[in-house]
């Protein structure tokens, strides 16, 4: 009977262990630190038609969601943190995917995404090579800093072009050959 005693505190001490191991797992989870912009105004910008965007507690898609904001809603943009803009809106500050907000008003006749906050330029052009996620793959130099803006041209792997530009999540660069500009987000450009 001691035995069985002791084998069951063994297991429950082990169980708990194993609570407190997740727990503490979760909370290392939730670091981040925010960077802070210039704040600007944004709007609510969804891809399906009453498709609402939520805004969550933490920069997480699984992080508690406080609001659900209607398409055009209006938000001050006030951080990032990698694909999150940190908002505040109707006395909420929480995060929302950077990739549904717009400084275009939705429903007006402008283009989207005519506004950036402003990259830091280089004094002189750096050499740069390109390092896409898989092996024989290609990278997307697009138009404008955005995932939402037009591919301009497909870049390979090793690709040599010449780095003009930078943020926290793009890089604006052109291709020597043909001095085409674009952008590139900044994980697939070697040494950055």
């Amino acid at each position: 009977m001691k035995r069985i005693l002791i084998c069951l505190m063994v297991l429950l001490m082990i169980c708990l262990s194993g609570f407190a191991m997740a727990a503490e797992e979760k909370t290392t989870r939730l670091n981040y630190k925010v960077e802070a912009v210039e704040s600007f105004t944004g709007y609510v910008r969804t891809h399906k038609e009453g498709a609402l965007l939520r805004l969550r507690e933490h920069p997480q898609f699984g992080a508690r969601v406080l609001k659900k904001l209607e398409p055009g809603a209006e938000l001050k943009v006030i951080g990032v943190w990698k694909k999150f803009y940190q908002v505040e809106v109707d006395g909420l500050t929480g995060f929302v995917q950077s990739r549904y907000v717009s400084t275009v008003y939705p429903l007006a006749t402008a283009p989207l995404h005519t506004y950036y906050p402003p990259m830091r330029e280089l004094a002189d052009p750096v050499i740069v090579s390109i390092s896409p996620a898989r092996r024989g793959g290609h990278v997307n130099m697009r138009t404008g800093p955005s995932r939402s803006e037009p591919v301009a041209k497909y870049l390979y792997e090793n690709q040599i072009l010449l780095l003009l530009a930078v943020d926290r999540v793009w890089v604006k660069v052109q291709v020597p050959e043909t001095e085409q500009i674009g952008y590139v987000m900044r994980h697939f450009v070697n040494g950055l």
